[in-house]
């Protein structure tokens, strides 16, 4: 649950409560996100278009975004494909052209196929280099891949994510579903991802994405999600902890860098555990701030520490999670401003 606020403004904020479930704050309503997002003052929209490559993302609705990807970054004959969680590596960029399905980010030139050519459900799937064999080429179908060679679609077994991509019978099921990730609040109330071409540009955008989903928006499926599953999302299914560190674990996470040292690995519960992590630290006197760094606060209104997201520069605007009040409908958040600059002690910085 995340809080979008104003560095300009001067709200002070009630010390956080370890027994309450927490609150999403934020200065600008949804609606001028959207108009931030859309005429990009600031609030960057990046997708990964260049080079005609892109990530695919499966339609599985399940915790975080998956996509298409190549395990290991190996370049190995017949390595395994699978789905993993979106990071914008080069084991995730592809380009659908001449009914091929490409990755060209990552030495030589590779496609993907049934395992040895083969045309039965249920056959895995791996990635070779391009020979223009039948086996390699797909169609468009029903939002997803056919295998024109084994009549067969490409599929996520059983909406199992994580392991390697079989061809399944066509149907329109999510497992089998595949977009162009490219993340953007939009005006009809939908929430996508931006992306970016660097870390920070893409946990900025993540950062908005999951702001948007709070607000109601809609995922890419179609469907809302509450708050009390995107709670439990963000703390890794602890609700009812302090969440300013966790929801900037999750953020990172999401974005594809997750944290790897600390106490808790990629789940960092407490502010001053996540400035170990990933990032140089940059002194608040002489940093420009970027999108998608981390200011740690501590002092004033945050004797034990805070944490928040840069998701803007033009004006400069933050993220991130607070414990300080309760919902009295949703106990999980409420829109309110805050946040002193005079407690910022450093930022960290990915970029």
């Amino acid at each position: 649950m995340g809080l979008i606020r104003s560095i300009q403004t001067r709200h002070t904020l009630r010390h956080k409560s370890s027994n309450q479930h927490g609150s999403l704050h934020y200065v600008l309503a949804l609606a001028f996100i959207v108009i931030f997002a859309i005429v990009g003052v600031g609030l960057l929209v990046y997708g990964h278009a260049a080079g005609g490559t892109s990530e695919l993302e499966s339609g599985v609705v399940a915790p975080g975004n998956w996509c298409l990807n190549d395990r290991g970054s190996s370049t190995a004959s017949k390595n395994p494909v699978d789905s993993a969680r979106c990071n914008g590596s080069a084991s995730q960029e592809w380009t659908f052209s001449g009914g091929t399905i490409k990755n060209t980010a990552l030495p030589g030139t590779h496609c993907i196929e049934p395992k040895n050519g083969a045309t039965s459900a249920d056959s895995p799937v791996v990635m070779d280099s391009c020979n223009g064999h039948s086996a390699q080429q797909w169609t468009r179908h029903n939002g997803g891949y056919e295998n024109t060679n084994a009549s067969e679609c490409l599929a996520v077994p059983g909406g199992n994510t994580g392991i390697q991509l079989s061809i399944e019978p066509c149907a329109a099921f999510p497992d089998q579903n595949w977009s162009t990730k490219t993340y953007a609040v939009t005006n009809s109330g939908d929430c996508q991802n931006a992306g970016g071409s660097n870390e920070g540009q893409r946990i900025a955008s993540q950062a908005l994405y999951e702001h948007c989903l709070w607000n109601g928006g809609k995922n890419r499926n179609g469907n809302v999600i509450s708050q009390n599953t995107l709670m439990n999302w963000f703390t890794d299914g602890s609700p009812s902890e302090e969440w300013c560190a966790d929801f900037v674990s999750y953020v990172f996470q999401q974005a594809g860098y997750p944290f790897t040292r600390g106490t808790s690995g990629w789940d960092e519960k407490a502010s001053d555990e996540i400035v170990d992590m990933n990032g140089v630290h940059e002194d608040s006197a002489g940093h420009t701030p970027k999108l998608g760094d981390v200011v740690y606060l501590q002092g004033g209104d945050y004797p034990q520490g805070h944490v928040e997201i840069v998701v803007g520069t033009n004006p400069l605007t933050f993220l991130y999670g607070d414990s300080a009040t309760q919902d009295p409908v949703t106990y999980n958040g409420e829109m309110e401003e805050g946040g002193t600059p005079s407690d910022i002690q450093y930022y960290i910085s990915p970029n």
